[in-house]
């Protein structure tokens, strides 16, 4: 294919910061986001999400659609605070803290509603409404039955962010260590200290320990026990990443004592590492079963990712370098893994694709995942730096940039054309490019003539030609060609 020019850090930081820009188009996008620091979004299947069309149809008219939608991307809108303060963190750009911290003291005010509820308090009302005052009665009955439900009964708060899942609590809990790493206001790690409080009581003996993704510990189909490989190295990650902070950082005294972070975070890797989780390519499956097996689903970039981050922090917190060579293994696999129907990978340029995005209609949820495992890729490269990272991540950036719109909004696939603009996306491309800045504040240096190019599979090539001018050069110098661009 033509050759991709390799941008520069400056070309990168501009590419970022207009991806930002872009991305808090969406930020408070509703009156509902308006009040709690969430982002806006449609959902395109709002009718069989809120439960069917009358659910839907009796939150729509009492107003409550947004929130509906809103906070049924929770998560996402916790991906995308992170994306935001790292943006700030590598640029110095500090333009998005006022909406960091009007997130942190508003959103605590969220809710959902359980749209069963509102729709049975409604269908109560209208026939006590239609004994009472017949055809009339009955329409009164009916709004005034979901009003009520709505105001009340019906509402599930978002309280200190803690909600029924254990990941969606620690995608927060990552949020406000950024935002501590950002600010130095301890406010914040507070905050991630008390979600993770919670997330412990999702662990018991059930498989031999582990964290349950939900706190009724089913799955989405209702069964039990369900322990997924998200949740549990999201603790990892978050009780490393506490760990850390509250021992070498001079944080202010934490709420339990310091060594909890730690035994936590090592009592979780020996039971991951052990589980089956990771299968025989290094590759990390959805979930155990009910029989506490791998359960042989589909690979998803986002579990080859947060588990890179808590390897990388436990590998300085012990001193010890195995933790991060066990990393390099997981992510290695998943870059050298050709993208399938049920496997995520690389496709024929060596672009990160989920295996879902081969799929003709793309899950929200999956859109997330690659921005992600490119996140904890750059961390893991920062604390082992990796001419086969740094490169990886290059390129995919090179390419997203080249497939955006002229709005400046991201598609599912970085490599083709745009097929909805949403923050979900954009998040996920912020976060790419987030991760090509921050190798390129690593520079590395070759010790060795030839120019290297990373394959399409993953693999580093020599180019034919050396030169002895080479000597001594970064990576970013030696990939660009002679005519001043890279080929893939």
């Amino acid at each position: 294919m033509a050759p991709v020019p390799l941008l520069t850090r400056n070309e990168l930081t501009s590419a970022a910061a207009s991806a930002a820009r872009v991305l808090q188009q969406w930020y408070q996008g509703d009156s509902y986001a308006a009040s709690t620091g969430l982002y806006h979004w449609d959902d395109p299947n709002y009718s069989s999400d809120a439960g069917g069309a009358i659910p839907a149809g009796f939150v729509s008219i009492l107003g409550y659609k947004d929130a509906f939608q809103d906070t049924s991307r929770w998560w996402n809108s916790a991906n995308a605070i992170t994306a935001l303060t790292d943006y700030m963190l590598l640029t110095g750009d500090h333009t998005y803290l006022p909406a960091v911290d009007f997130t942190f003291n508003n959103a605590p005010n969220a809710y959902t509603e359980n749209t069963g509820t509102v729709a049975g308090y409604s269908i109560a009302g209208g026939v006590v409404g239609f004994l009472v005052g017949g055809p009339v009665g009955f329409v009164v009955g009916l709004f005034g039955g979901g009003a009520v439900a709505a105001s009340g009964p019906a509402r599930i708060h978002y309280t200190n962010f803690l909600n029924g899942y254990y990941d969606d609590e620690g995608w927060w809990a990552l949020a406000w260590i950024n935002a501590y790493d950002l600010t130095n206001d301890p406010k914040y790690l507070k905050m991630a200290a008390t979600i993770f409080q919670d997330m412990t009581l999702g662990w018991d003996r059930a498989c031999r320990g582990g964290l349950y993704w939900a706190k009724n510990h089913q799955d989405s189909n209702g069964n039990s026990p369900y322990k997924n490989a998200i949740a549990n190295e999201l603790f990892m990650a978050i009780a490393a990443a506490l760990y850390l902070r509250f021992a070498k950082t001079g944080a202010p005294p934490p709420p339990a004592p310091v060594s909890t972070y730690l035994n936590a975070a090592l009592d979780e890797w020996r039971w991951f590492d052990s589980s089956g989780l990771i299968n025989q390519l290094d590759l990390i499956n959805d979930a155990l079963n009910t029989s506490c097996r791998n359960d042989g689903q589909p690979v998803y970039t986002y579990n080859q990712g947060v588990i890179l981050r808590a390897l990388s922090d436990l590998s300085e917190i012990e001193s010890d370098p195995t933790y991060v060579t066990r990393a390099e293994r997981i992510a290695d696999a998943l870059i050298a893994n050709d993208v399938s129907p049920d496997m995520s990978g690389v496709d024929r340029n060596g672009v990160l694709t989920e295996w879902s995005d081969l799929q003709p209609n793309q899950s929200v949820d999956h859109c997330q995942f690659k921005g992600i495992f490119v996140r904890n890729l750059a961390y893991l490269f920062v604390r082992r730096p990796n001419a086969r990272y740094r490169a990886f991540l290059l390129k995919n950036a090179n390419f997203a940039l080249a497939s955006k719109n002229s709005s400046g909004q991201f598609g599912h696939r970085w490599d083709g054309p745009l097929d909805v603009a949403d923050f979900v996306r954009q998040t996920a491309a912020l976060d790419l490019l987030n991760a090509s800045l921050r190798v390129l504040q690593h520079p590395i240096v070759l010790p060795f003539l030839e120019p290297l190019l990373l394959a399409p599979r993953g693999r580093i090539e020599p180019l034919p030609e050396t030169l002895e001018q080479d000597r001594g050069r970064t990576l970013d110098e030696l990939l660009l060609r002679r005519d001043g661009s890279v080929e893939f």
